[in-house]
Order: C-alpha cells, then structure tokens, then sequence
C-alpha cells in the first residue's frame, strides 16, 4: 500500500507491505525511490525526484521518504506515485493513485 499524508513541517510518502518474489517475504534492505506527480503528469513544485525511501526501524516491510514542507501539495487531492524498490537482483515497480491526506502524527 502507498500513503501520502500532508502536514505542517514536511510530508511523508510511505510504503507498507513491501514483499519482492519469488521469496514472498517482507523486505527491509531494498533500495527503495518513488517518484510524485500530480494528475496531468507534472512533478508539483519543490517535489523532490526521485524521493529516496527509507526502512522503517521495527516495521518489517514499510519504507518512508520525506517531502520539504513547501512541496506544493494538497489534503484531499489526488497523486500518482510510482515507486521503484530493487533488492540484489530482484526488482519491483509499483503504480498508485494517491489521494494526499493529512497526519494524525505531528512532525
């Protein structure tokens, strides 16, 4: 699953589940990039392309990249997020529209 959440200080992309064949297993070491566009197919201003993710210490599987908060995107609109994670030599590309939410969590 790809989550965009908005908030204040910065905005967040997150990654869950990611899980490479043919192992099937939960993945914490891949190199992990998403790319961010919006709708028309343009990268929002201040936007970072790529976003390098992260692993997420203790959640097996989940990957955040980290967005400047004056990154021109909006709660409630929609993003396409593409999302490239490589590990050794196996690969996966992942494509989602995104709806941008915003935080329960401050930053």
């Amino acid at each position: 699953m790809i989550d965009l959440f908005v908030g204040q200080n910065t905005h967040v992309i997150e990654l869950s589940d990611l899980r490479l064949q043919p192992q099937d297993r939960l993945v914490d070491d891949a190199s992990v990039r998403a790319t961010l566009t919006d709708l028309t197919g343009d990268v929002p201003t201040n936007v970072p392309d790529p976003i390098t993710m992260s692993a997420v210490q203790g959640e097996s599987g989940v990957y955040r990249g980290i967005i400047p908060a004056d990154a021109d995107l909006t709660n409630g609109e929609y993003y396409v997020v593409t999302v490239t994670a490589i590990d050794g030599s196996t690969s996966l590309e992942k494509e989602a529209t995104v709806e941008a939410d915003v935080r329960d969590e401050p930053t």
